[in-house]
C-alpha cells in the first residue's frame, strides 16, 4: 500500500501519466501503446501478440510458476523481454523503454495461431482414416 500511494502521488505530479490499478478490458489499451510493460497471464499475453507490440513481462511466479513459463518460453523465441519479478526495479525498466524497438518480433511470423483450422484438418484426417478402417472390415 505504501508503495501504491507513493506511486499515485508521483503521477499525480505528471501531466501525462495515469495510474490503473486495474483495467477489466485492457485490449483498447494495449492497441493503442507504443510498448507495453505488464505481467504474464493468458489473456494479457494473447493481447500483446494479437496487436504485435513490444513487451516487457514481468510475471508472477508465486504461487505457481505458470506466468514466467508463458513468458520465458516466448523470450525464447525473441517475441518479448522478461524481466524476473525478484530483478524489479526502476533500472531495468527504463532501460527497456528507452531501448531501440528495430530488433521486434513478430509472434505472428513465427507461431503458428491458425488452431481452428488444425483441429478442423486433423479431424477430417483423423475420420479419413477411421472411415478407410472401417471400410476394409
Amino acid at each position: 500500500a505504501e508503495v501504491r500511494d507513493e506511486l499515485h502521488e508521483r503521477a499525480a505530479r505528471m501531466p501525462h501519466l495515469c495510474v490503473l490499478e486495474f483495467v477489466p478490458e485492457g485490449d483498447w489499451l494495449i492497441s493503442r501503446a507504443e510498448r507495453v510493460i505488464c505481467m504474464g497471464g493468458y489473456n494479457t499475453m494473447c493481447s500483446v501478440m494479437s496487436f504485435g507490440k513490444p513487451a516487457l513481462v514481468v510475471p508472477r511466479t508465486l504461487p505457481r510458476q505458470e506466468q514466467y513459463i508463458r513468458a520465458q518460453r516466448l523470450a525464447d523465441l525473441g517475441v518479448l523481454n522478461v524481466l524476473h519479478p525478484d530483478s524489479l526495479h526502476p533500472s531495468p525498466l527504463i532501460d527497456w523503454i528507452q531501448s531501440p524497438l528495430s530488433s521486434h518480433v513478430l509472434a505472428r511470423d513465427i507461431i503458428d495461431f491458425d488452431g481452428l483450422n488444425n483441429v478442423n484438418e486433423l479431424v477430417a484426417t483423423l475420420s479419413d482414416s477411421t472411415n478407410h478402417i472401417l471400410e476394409r472390415r
